[in-house]
């Protein structure tokens, strides 16, 4: 699996992440781009334990200009599951850094928001299902 970015332009790279038979001679399986068509960067990345993967890092809001966390799973097809992002007060940067599967095929995510007030760099730990819903929330 290679995991880095494509140059679309001078301006811009995508995420990209591409897996491939480890046999000889290399086959590719799939290629996705997490984040479609925006600027974005993966920080963490780890199998599900069904063959797919999750992943998080961050891309640049076109609110607020300034980058805000992202985290996504793909199926072991290359299909994107679902992509999520959040924002504290969109003052600062905002990224996710870390991310693991829990025992029920959920994720905790660890990373930056930024609290109301633009303090810079708060902590976040965001968990969430196998669905990308936050645990405890009713959406």
């Amino acid at each position: 699996m290679a995991i880095g970015s494509k140059k679309e332009n001078y301006d811009s790279e995508k995420p990209v992440i591409i897996k491939c038979k480890t046999s000889s001679p290399s086959i590719q399986l799939w290629k996705v781009y997490p984040d479609g068509e925006n600027f974005g960067k993966i920080y963490d990345i780890k199998s599900d334990g069904e063959g797919g993967l999750v992943g998080t890092g961050c891309r640049i809001s076109s609110d607020f200009g300034v980058s805000v966390m992202t985290v996504f799973r793909i199926d072991s097809d290359g299909k994107l599951k679902w992509f999520r992002v959040f924002s504290g007060s969109g003052t600062v940067e905002e990224s996710g850094r870390c991310i693991n599967v829990t025992k029920d095929g959920g994720v905790i995510v660890g990373g930056t928001l930024s609290a109301s007030g633009g303090r810079k760099g708060d902590f976040a730990v965001i968990k969430l299902n196998k669905n990308g819903e936050i645990y405890g929330s009713d959406r």
